[in-house]
C-alpha cells in the first residue's frame, strides 16, 4: 500500500469507516512525528494505538492495537492515513501559522476539552460515536447498566449480532465459516481475560456468560470439525478457573460465581460436551459455607445419582455404564470437596464407603498393598471381581492387585494361581510379562509341562494362536511360530514375524515370500502395495535370503515390465 494510492487498494467499506473515524475527531492529539513515522491514539469501541511509517517511496508500514483480522488494513490505520494526508497538504508554514494562532487560546488536552463540556454536549458527542460504531452502545451498556442481567443481555446480543452473518438461511454455520464465528467468541473471551486482570469482574462474568451461551446455543447447529466453538468454551471455562484460583476474590465475586455455575441448567449443558467435570471442579474450591456444600452436594446427588453416604447407585436395576461413569465423576469432585474441608480421618472414611467407586478402590489398595495388609488386599480386590464382573478391563486390573500383593508378601503359590488366571483370561495377546512371572515361580525341570498345560488351555479359546504367538517368540519355538504363520499367510503377517523365522526357515520363507508377492501384485497394482512388496523383499535380502530377494524382484520385472511405478518402488528398494 501506498500513501498515494491507499484509496484505491483500500475495501470500500474500511475507507468509509476510516474517513469517517477521522473527520469525527477520533484522531487524539498529540500525533507524534518522528520523520516519516506517525504514531496516535485513534478512538474506537476502545483507544487503540495506530502507528505508520512511510518509506522514501510512499510505501506504507503500519500496525494497531485493535482485534482487527478480516483483511490488510483496518478502519484506524485509514484514519490516520487521512490525517498525514491532511497534515502533508497543509504545508509547514501553515501548520505553524495556525499551532501559532491557537496557542494559548483553547484547550487542546483531550481531557481540558472534556472538562469545557457540558453534559448534552457530551451526551451528543457519544450518540454521533454510536450511530458511527453501534459496539459502543454495548459497551456502555455492559459497562453502566445497573444491574447483571442488562450486562448479560447486552453482551449476549452483541456476540449474537457479530455471529449472525455467519449462519445460513436454516440458521447453519457451517464449516467454512465456524472458525470466524468461534474467533468472535474467542476475542470477547479475551477482552473478559484482561478485564479480569484488571479486577473488573462485574463486566467479565456477564460476558464470560454472554459467550457460553450463545456458544452452546449455536454448537449443535455448526459444523465444528475444527474445534473453534469448543475452544471458545473451553477459553470460557479458563476464565471462571482463572477467577475461582485468585488468592484474593472478593467475597461478592466468589458468591455470584458459585451461583453461576450451581446453576443446574447451566450444568447440564455442559454434562453433553463433559466439560461439567471442571466446572464441579471449580465449584468444589468455590465452596466456603456449609449451605454452599450442602447446594453442591445436593447438585451432584440429583444431577449424577450420587450420594455421600455410601448408597452404592449400581445396588438399583436401573445401573449402566454410563450411570456408572457419571457417578465416579461426582465422587471425584466429592472427595476434592471433602479432602479440603475435612479431617483426614473423615476423607478415609469416605473413600472406604465408597469403593464401588473404581478410582476409591484402586486408592484403598494402594494403601493395603504400602501398609503391608494383605489379607484386606485379597478381600477388597475380590470384591471389586464381583462387583465388576461386568467389565472385563476392571476385573484384570483386581486381579492385578491380587498378584502385586503375592509378590510383595512372598506368597509363591499365590503368585503361581494368580499369574495362571491372569493369562487364561486375558484376551489380549500373551502378556510375556505374567508368562515369565510364573517361569521364575516353576523349576526349570518342571516348567516343559506347566507351559504346555497353559497352551493346551489357551488353545480352546485361540483356535488361530493369536494369543500365543508372542509366547512362541519369548519361549523362541519357532518351529511353532512357523506352523501358526502357514496358517494364515499374508505379507503383513510375513512383515511382522519373518525377521523371527528367517534365520531357521529362510529357503522355505523365501518361497512363501515369492507366492505372496506374486499373488498380491495379480491382484492389485497400485503404488502402496508396490512398496509393501519391496519391503518383504529388504526383509528377506537383511536376514539371510538376498539371492532369492534378488531372484523374486528380477521376475518381478519380467513380468510386470509394463507397471513402472513397480520399477520405481524397487529401484528405491535397491532392487534395480
Amino acid at each position: 500500500m501506498n500513501i498515494e494510492t491507499f484509496r484505491q487498494e483500500t475495501n470500500e467499506r474500511i475507507l468509509e469507516r476510516g474517513y469517517d473515524y477521522w473527520e469525527s475527531g477520533a484522531i487524539q492529539e498529540p500525533v507524534h512525528i518522528e520523520g516519516t513515522k506517525y504514531t496516535a491514539v485513534v478512538m474506537g469501541s476502545e483507544a487503540y494505538q495506530v502507528s505508520i511509517e512511510l518509506d522514501k517511496q510512499g510505501t506504507i508500514t503500519h500496525s494497531c492495537t485493535c482485534p482487527y483480522d478480516f483483511g490488510p488494513v483496518c478502519k484506524h490505520v485509514i484514519a490516520l492515513l487521512f490525517e498525514i494526508e491532511d497534515r502533508e497538504l497543509l504545508g509547514a508554514g501553515e501548520r505553524e501559522q495556525a499551532a501559532e494562532g491557537t496557542a494559548g487560546n483553547a484547550p487542546h488536552r483531550l481531557e481540558d476539552i472534556l472538562k469545557t463540556m457540558n453534559a448534552k454536549e457530551l451526551q451528543t458527542l457519544i450518540l454521533e460515536h454510536i450511530r458511527q460504531d453501534p459496539s459502543w452502545e454495548h459497551e456502555l451498556l455492559g459497562r453502566y447498566s445497573t444491574s447483571d442481567d442488562d450486562s448479560f443481555h447486552h453482551y449476549y446480543a452483541m456476540l449474537d449480532e457479530q455471529i449472525d452473518p455467519y449462519r445460513n438461511r436454516n440458521g447453519f454455520i457451517d464449516y467454512y465459516h465456524a472458525w470466524e464465528a468461534g474467533s468472535q467468541a474467542s476475542a470477547m473471551v479475551e477482552r473478559a481475560r484482561v478485564l479480569i486482570g484488571d479486577q473488573e469482574f462485574d463486566q467479565a462474568i456477564p460476558m464470560l456468560q454472554a459467550v457460553y451461551t450463545v456458544m452452546m446455543e449455536i454448537i449443535e447447529e455448526t459444523d465444528d470439525s475444527d474445534g473453534s466453538i469448543g475452544d471458545a468454551i473451553e477459553d470460557t471455562i479458563d476464565c471462571f478457573q482463572t477467577m475461582a484460583d485468585l488468592p484474593r476474590l472478593p467475597q461478592e465475586v466468589r458468591i455470584r460465581l458459585f451461583s453461576l455455575l450451581s446453576d443446574p441448567e447451566f450444568l447440564t449443558n455442559m454434562k453433553d460436551y463433559s466439560w461439567d467435570s471442571r466446572i464441579l471442579s471449580i465449584l468444589a474450591s468455590l465452596v466456603h459455607t456449609m449451605d454452599e456444600e450442602q447446594q453442591l452436594l445436593w447438585l451432584l446427588e440429583s444431577e449424577y445419582g450420587f450420594t455421600a453416604d455410601g448408597t452404592d447407585p449400581e445396588a438399583n436395576e436401573q445401573s449402566t455404564w454410563g450411570c456408572s461413569f457419571n457417578a465416579e465423576k461426582a465422587a471425584k469432585i466429592t472427595l476434592e470437596l471433602f479432602r479440603r474441608r475435612k479431617t483426614p480421618a473423615e476423607v478415609e472414611a469416605f473413600i472406604n464407603a465408597h469403593t464401588y467407586i473404581p478410582t476409591f478402590r484402586r486408592l484403598v489398595l494402594k494403601q493395603l498393598l504400602e501398609e503391608g495388609d494383605y489379607h484386606q488386599l485379597y478381600q477388597k480386590a475380590e470384591e471389586g471381581i464381583i462387583h465388576d464382573e461386568r467389565f472385563s478391563g476392571l476385573v484384570s486390573e483386581w486381579r492385578g492387585w491380587i498378584l502385586k500383593g503375592a509378590q510383595a508378601a512372598g506368597d509363591t503359590q499365590r503368585v503361581q494361581a494368580s499369574a495362571w488366571k491372569q493369562l487364561l483370561l486375558d484376551s489380549r495377546p500373551g502378556t510375556t510379562e505374567l508368562l515369565d512371572i510364573l517361569k521364575t515361580t516353576t523349576s526349570t525341570e518342571q516348567w516343559p509341562e506347566m507351559r504346555e498345560k497353559l497352551f493346551t488351555e489357551i488353545a480352546e479359546q485361540d483356535q488361530f494362536h493369536y494369543r500365543r504367538i508372542p509366547f512362541y517368540i519369548h519361549e523362541e519355538l519357532f518351529d511353532r511360530l512357523w506352523t501358526a504363520v502357514k496358517e494364515r499367510p499374508s505379507i503383513r503377517v510375513f512383515l511382522e514375524y519373518g525377521q523371527y523365522l528367517l534365520p531357521h526357515y529362510h529357503k522355505e520363507m523365501a518361497n512363501l515370500a515369492e507366492g505372496l508377492v506374486l499373488t498380491r501384485l495379480s491382484q492389485a497394482s497400485s503404488r502402496p502395495v508396490y512398496a509393501e512388496a519391496v519391503l518383504l523383499l529388504k526383509l528377506l535380502r537383511d536376514h539371510g535370503a538376498k539371492q532369492q530377494a534378488e531372484a523374486i524382484a528380477s521376475r518381478l520385472l519380467t513380468c510386470y515390465s509394463n507397471r513402472p511405478a513397480m520399477r520405481d518402488e524397487l529401484r528405491k528398494g535397491g532392487f534395480q
